[in-house]
């Protein structure tokens, strides 16, 4: 049984055509910087998107390195096990983890690795301790995730797949949030370091074959140098940024946002300025860093 809901790619690419998105900005006139790709995938017109452009660059869609994106949808998913971000996590009914100072901890996301353990890399596939990844972090104001040792501390635990409901926290139970909850959509997918480009009225488009979204397995897409993750063991999952602005599906789920064209009030997931939080394994526990742009 599949835990996430799955993104309805054929649905995405009609609805969103890549010439009709050119057509637009032609009438606006826009600079020619904008007929490049995205480098972050925020919501299904940005998939839709990207994924034309690599088309039409002649980029394989069927090379390259196996992951599962993760697409953004509005509220609680449809199973409590499935990825997400603040809202209700999957844990069963019990004491609430606290800090050392014995601090009531806020739940950040979980992440469900039961339908990716494929893609996860060799030395990390056998050896976590669950199936779904619950993250926590420290009540502690104005700060955020940088490092281990810099910022909002964070905190994990691992349980596995078939507690009855009935032993689960209950839905909805008011506890205080980070941010607004949104789940993931999961879509099965390739990326690798190749590079094309096609020509679209004279303009030069490159397009690049990975781009950054929360994933489990494939590539850190880092936003500055891959050495500030040195010694923290191996890349397996990273929650990006939440950023669904537009009006026209912001988010799968949502075919016009009653907050208007930008989110930026809603308060979904942001660590920084559009960070990443990039999830290691050691060989015994999680390890973290958080980059942003």
């Amino acid at each position: 049984m599949n835990i996430h809901d799955r993104v309805d790619l054929t649905r995405w690419l009609n609805h969103f055509p890549l010439d009709k998105h050119y057509q637009r900005l032609d009438d606006e006139a826009v600079p020619a910087f904008r007929y490049a790709p995205d480098t972050d995938i925020y919501s299904p017109e940005d998939l839709a998107l990207v994924v034309q452009m690599r088309q039409r660059a002649g980029l394989d869609p069927h090379w390259g390195v196996p992951f599962d994106l993760l697409l953004p949808a509005y509220g609680e998913p449809s199973n409590r096990a499935a990825s997400k971000i603040c809202g209700t996590p999957y844990r069963p009914k019990g004491e609430w983890p606290k800090d050392k100072n014995g601090s009531p901890l806020l739940f950040l996301a979980q992440i469900c690795f039961a339908d990716s353990r494929d893609v996860l890399p060799t030395s990390v596939r056998s050896q976590l301790p669950g199936d779904v990844l619950l993250i926590f972090a420290e009540n502690i104001p104005d700060e955020i995730v940088w490092t281990e040792d810099d910022g909002l501390p964070l905190y994990f635990e691992w349980h596995p797949l078939g507690i009855p409901d009935d032993q689960l926290e209950p839905l909805g139970i008011q506890r205080e949030n980070l941010f607004s909850p949104t789940h993931f959509q999961i879509l099965r997918t390739r990326e690798s370091e190749a590079h094309g480009e096609f020509t679209y009225r004279q303009l030069d488009i490159s397009v690049d074959a990975q781009a950054r979204s929360s994933r489990i397995g494939g590539m850190p897409i880092w936003q500055q140098h891959e050495s500030e993750a040195d010694g923290l063991g191996t890349f397996f999952a990273a929650l990006h940024a939440v950023i669904p602005c537009g009006m026209d599906h912001p988010f799968p789920n949502v075919p016009v946002p009653p907050w208007g064209q930008y989110c930026y009030s809603q308060n979904f997931f942001c660590l920084g300025d559009a960070g990443t939080l990039y999830l290691f394994w050691d060989g015994s526990r999680v390890r973290w860093l958080m980059q942003c742009g």
